[in-house]
């Protein structure tokens, strides 16, 4: 896996998964079929916390080739983990590979970036109040080689159940696509502001804070033609401005895996351009989903 160049939730098979529980029911007014639909806010709560009730299977009506999953929107406190379970099969017979033990909040501190006073010092991870602020957090999980999937079961573990029950807002499923090349280097990123003010004569401000979505724009500059056409010329046919997706901008950083991991959509990028007989630039423009 090349640090640099981004990975793309391109072959989207969400949609045509059938989610269910694995064990005891969820909230009847926060389905586990909620967990394969939007809008988020819609999401999906286990009953409780206990490694029972928080278990979910997800099957497709044929096999699909998946090689990026992600929980968006999740819950998971900082020690908390889960196992991944793939199968070729609809009953869960052909096991094809899994995914066992992983964190939802890794490590996202380098440790000589830090001073020895910080609260994150010795975990590495997020505190918990910086955690709060987090709307829909994403953990994904790129698998090394794709492999074909009919079934899935995913298994999230409490560090300590009594925090009470799992709630996810999505759990994405795709093929995904890590492009050849590394963005140009005018890449840009940030957060477009929603907080609207209102302020008095005497100049205090009184502030609704709203949710900031996370925005991208650059471009490929030198992709090869077919990668350019058939992935991403064909991609913004299929999913407009509408249908999102994930983008995973810097594989190799894992520290930045959950900071900037997105559900993302499609905002107007521009053109292509040839640049050579073989060669196009590719722009990109991406704004994350609240």
């Amino acid at each position: 896996m090349s640090d640099l160049a981004a990975i793309i939730g391109l072959e989207r098979w969400t949609g045509q998964f059938v989610f269910e529980a694995g064990g005891a029911p969820w909230d009847p007014d926060r389905p586990v079929s909620n967990l394969g639909s939007m809008p988020l806010y819609r999401l999906g709560q286990t009953a409780t916390g206990n490694l029972s009730d928080t278990v979910f299977i997800a099957r497709s009506l044929t096999p699909v080739p998946v090689g990026l999953l992600a929980f968006v929107g999740h819950n998971g406190d900082g020690d908390d983990t889960f196992d991944i379970e793939l199968f070729a099969d609809h009953d869960m017979h052909e096991p094809v590979g899994s995914i066992l033990g992983e964190e939802f909040w890794p490590i996202v501190y380098d440790r000589s970036a830090l001073p020895f006073e910080h609260e994150s010092f010795w975990t590495g991870k997020l505190p918990a109040r910086k955690r709060a602020l987090r709307r829909a957090p994403v953990r994904p999980v790129w698998l090394p080689t794709p492999v074909m999937v009919q079934a899935i079961r995913v298994t999230m573990r409490r560090d300590n159940p009594s925090i009470g029950p799992f709630r996810i807002r999505m759990f994405e499923i795709a093929l995904g696509h890590q492009v050849s090349i590394a963005p140009a280097l005018d890449l840009s990123y940030g957060l477009r502001f929603r907080t609207t003010s209102v302020e008095a004569e005497c100049g205090h401000k009184e502030f609704n804070r709203l949710p900031a979505p996370q925005v991208w724009k650059g471009s490929l500059a030198y992709l090869p033609n077919d990668e350019a056409r058939q992935w991403m010329y064909d991609a913004l046919e299929e999913y407009d401005l509408d249908v999102p997706f994930l983008f995973l901008p810097f594989p190799g950083r894992g520290v930045d895996w959950t900071r900037m991991c997105q559900l993302v959509r499609n905002t107007d990028p521009g053109t292509f351009s040839v640049v050579t007989g073989s060669h196009d630039q590719v722009p990109f423009a991406f704004e994350g989903v609240l």
